[in-house]
């Protein structure tokens, strides 16, 4: 089989017999490949160190076969082992949400330069010291979808086409479609009520996080808002990828957000 070169992130590794691991790594240029790096773990430094720990950005030499689902890693060498990142708690938890969602979503051998920028991006905002850690992962996951084709619609209501209004005191209020990936405004609601409502702080949050992609790391939530994006993002990602089981956010991030909003008033701020 060919050598092959590419930039990759690996996304989790595990022993393999005594001296060698498998790894699962997104790839630059062939998407999600698993590779076996044989006697990686008789070696010393390099390639037999720190460049096939997850969360680690690398460039990679291995054989490669159209269809093959292991593949054997020749060389590996660290381009970022984003240490910075690895050194907060924050930090490292959101990396290892966006991890995940890449690892259960996405099938072997189909790639996406698109989502492999997203990801780079991503992870080089965490690595940030005045990053506001769920505003990176918020605007990954609507870039996430997008980038895999079923992108969501924050602008125009779904039903009417109009776009979304905030307050002139219309009855009801903005509706969410998971399946329709959208809201329904508040001229509409009455007559198109499935779905869940969101607020219009939400809404306006999201809006920005569309506009501004992950360099969205400044703007800042309170609690509720927070709360209520990363239940509709989730739903809406568990609606349309099958193999996706995203955990909730942890307790932990949970108490530090309420600590950290407990100055702010009820609206967004950047």
């Amino acid at each position: 089989m060919p050598l092959v070169k590419t930039e990759a992130i690996v996304l989790r590794t595990m022993n393999y017999r005594e001296t060698s691991k498998i790894a699962t790594l997104y790839t630059r240029d062939y998407g999600k490949i698993r590779v076996l790096a044989k006697g990686i773990r008789r070696q010393k430094g390099g390639y037999g160190g720190a460049s096939l720990d997850a969360l680690t950005c690398d460039t990679i030499v291995f054989s490669y076969r159209e269809g093959r689902s292991l593949l054997t890693l020749a060389q590996a060498d660290i381009l970022d082992p984003y240490l910075s990142l690895k050194e907060s708690y924050e930090a490292i938890s959101t990396a290892w949400q966006i991890i995940e969602l890449v690892d259960r979503s996405l099938h072997d051998g189909e790639p996406n330069l698109r989502l492999y920028e997203l990801l780079r991006e991503a992870l080089a905002q965490l690595k940030c010291e005045r990053t506001h850690f769920e505003p990176v992962l918020f605007a990954f996951e609507i870039a996430f979808a997008e980038s895999l084709g079923f992108a969501l619609q924050f602008e125009g209501c779904i039903h009417c086409g109009e776009p979304l209004r905030f307050g002139g005191g219309k009855p009801g209020g903005f509706i969410f479609s998971p399946v329709l990936g959208g809201f329904t405004g508040p001229e509409c609601s009455s007559e198109h009520a499935a779905g869940t409502k969101v607020s219009p702080g939400a809404v306006r949050s999201l809006q920005h996080l569309k506009e501004e992609g992950v360099a969205a790391a400044h703007i800042r939530f309170t609690l509720p808002v927070s709360n209520e994006i990363d239940a509709l993002l989730s739903h809406f990602l568990r609606y349309h990828v099958d193999e996706l089981d995203r955990p909730p956010a942890s307790k932990q991030r949970r108490k530090n957000s309420a600590a950290g909003s407990a100055s702010q008033d009820l609206h967004m701020r950047r």
